[in-house]
């Protein structure tokens, strides 16, 4: 009997160890991970920033028979009751280039991101429906969107 209280005791105490052992390896990975969980909504903040913006640049696209604003500000016009974002805590900027192309830019503080930009293309299929697509070479694809790879 005592043999197999003494197995009993072994096992616990083997077990025991093992979680301690995961446990101890736990508060590294999991600063990691929200680290990267951190970066990851940063990067979703920016993906959310254009969001309006390029709501006013498709409505701008329409309204003029598929020509694009040159200008943010000249897309906004289109609708005078919805004012563009200004910047924000993460968001330096927000630019139009040519042919609708939208760049958002972090502040220059942002860990991993600052100064850097993501750019969004919109693209008008032959009815003139558009679709955009995103791009950020620039930052790290473990940060960024699975909408922006």
């Amino acid at each position: 009997m005592n043999t197999r209280r003494e197995q009993a005791v072994r096992m616990l105490l083997t077990f025991i160890a093992i979680s301690a052992l995961g446990a101890s390896s736990q508060p590294a990975n999991a600063a990691a991970s929200y680290s990267e969980y951190v970066l990851r909504a940063r990067f979703m903040e920016a993906m959310i920033y254009a969001n309006p913006l390029k709501l006013l640049v498709a409505e701008y696209f329409i309204q003029h028979d598929g020509t694009w604003p040159s200008t943010l500000e000249q897309a906004s016009r289109a609708d005078p009751d919805d004012p563009m974002p200004g910047p924000s805590k993460f968001i330096r900027s927000a630019s139009l280039g040519a042919n609708g192309v939208l760049t958002v830019t972090f502040q220059s503080d942002v860990p991993e991101m600052g100064g850097k930009s993501v750019v969004f293309s919109p693209h008008a299929d032959a009815e003139g429906f558009l679709t955009w697509t995103c791009s950020a070479p620039d930052i790290a694809e473990n940060y960024r969107s699975v909408r922006c790879k």
